[in-house]
């Protein structure tokens, strides 16, 4: 069985900084995983949101939002209303009312 590799941070930071999209969602889930600096990798998250045409792309960055995001109740409910007019601006690029189900019912079992 081969070895798993996880990449640092500062690794992840530098393939960021890179142009290739396949390797940068690649990176981002290694993040992910790190469970570091959640809050700064949940604004890159809106802001490839925000940025990004391309559908493919969009949805993975959009679903990895929420995972960060249902994995850090007290980021959720600060980022809750930025988040949903992100997510709402997109139109269909995005299925929105799924995102947001998923967003509410992490909210909801909070309380």
């Amino acid at each position: 069985m081969p070895d798993v590799v996880f990449l640092t941070l500062p690794e992840i930071k530098d393939i960021l900084r890179g142009d290739d999209e396949n390797e940068k969602l690649l990176a981002y889930s290694h993040w992910m995983i790190l469970d570091e600096e959640q809050e700064e990798l949940i604004e890159a998250f809106m802001t490839l949101i925000e940025r990004n045409d391309q559908p493919d792309f969009l949805d993975s960055y959009a679903y990895y939002l929420m995972e960060v995001l249902t994995n850090n109740p007290e980021l959720l409910e600060q980022k809750r209303d930025d988040v949903t007019t992100l997510i709402l601006s997109k139109g269909d690029d995005l299925d929105a009312e799924d995102l947001l189900s998923w967003m509410d019912g992490e909210i909801d079992e909070e309380f």
